[in-house]
């Protein structure tokens, strides 16, 4: 009786115990630095920006921000701006009654910076303004606001990954690199944790990072049935898991065929060299295709399935 006791206490405050010695990590409410490359200027496209710190120009001090009091949401032909903010060089006040403003991007300029996205009211063309997006080799680090000529210009920050997440990435998601096209037998042996996706859009990649809570994963596997004494059948599988996606969550394609060729990106507007998988839906026997596009020395740069890229994480 004693010892069913002690072992009722141990399950009943082990588990408390055990997770209290792991800290708690706070909810994400910015845009972290690391989230993304911006290497040319349709990455911009498809973002939802969320600062952490702002400040008026030409202001000394720079002032935290509450999530949701700064939204920069950039579609593929125009961005609406959410600044729930009252500027002054004394610093920031809310203003939670303030509207948001959408406006056309006109053109986007690479600069020594970045990138200049010149924006106008179609409503009134003669209202035009600007966003500056400051870059640190791909990264985004700032940006700089004028809705009009005669406004204000407001500098936000995207804040810094915290270093505890960069670490937890590092050992999580797949890296740009670590996975060679080269040898196919080595690629049935590999699962594949994307660190972002891209939503193909009407006329925008609607970009989305992915966290360890969503439990995103893609899977090579190769199986060898037994048939007969000498002879094996071979099937290959990838199985995609994304709980994300609440209609099919879990998905199992079985390999008919993968051959190198290419893979047309419509935002780029050209061909890139691609693994295609030729593959049919182990549930429904519907047949498609599969895109594992290279990256540098044949490796695997990101995976296409149906509308939807799965990126993997640059070092």
């Amino acid at each position: 009786m004693k010892q069913l006791l002690i072992f009722c206490l141990t399950i009943l405050f082990v588990p408390q115990l055990l997770s209290a010695q792991i800290p708690e990590v706070a909810k994400k409410k910015f845009t972290y630095v690391e989230d993304r490359d911006y290497l040319y200027d349709h990455d911009l496209r498809g973002n939802t920006i969320i600062p952490y710190r702002a400040k008026l120009r030409g202001a000394h001090y720079d002032s935290p921000l509450d999530h949701g009091q700064a939204v920069f949401e950039i579609t593929g032909t125009k961005v609406t701006i959410s600044e729930k903010l009252r500027f002054s060089t004394a610093g920031i006040d809310a203003a939670p009654n303030k509207e948001p403003v959408t406006m056309h991007i006109h053109k986007t300029e690479s600069k020594a910076f970045g990138f200049v996205m010149t924006l106008i009211d179609l409503r009134n063309p003669e209202i035009q303004g600007f966003i500056q997006f400051h870059c640190d080799r791909g990264r985004l680090v700032k940006l700089h606001y004028q809705e009009e000529p005669t406004s204000s210009e407001h500098i936000y920050y995207i804040a810094p990954t915290p270093d505890y997440q960069l670490e937890r990435d590092r050992l999580y998601f797949s890296q740009l690199g670590d996975i060679s096209l080269v040898d196919e037998e080595q690629l049935y042996k590999q699962k594949v944790v994307p660190f972002s996706t891209l939503e193909l859009k009407y006329d925008h990649l609607a970009f989305k990072r992915i966290y360890a809570k969503d439990l995103v994963s893609i899977e090579f596997e190769e199986v060898i049935i037994p048939k007969g004494k000498r002879r094996k059948k071979r099937e290959l599988y990838i199985k995609i898991n994304d709980s994300r996606n609440r209609e099919n969550p879990k998905q199992v394609f079985v390999i008919k065929k993968n051959k190198r060729s290419r893979f047309f990106d419509p935002i780029k507007g050209k061909e890139v060299p691609a693994h295609v998988l030729r593959v049919e839906n182990d549930l429904t026997s519907k047949e498609s295709e599969i895109f594992l596009v290279e990256g540098s020395n044949q490796t695997l740069k990101y995976i296409v399935i149906g509308n939807v890229r799965y990126l993997l994480r640059s070092k």
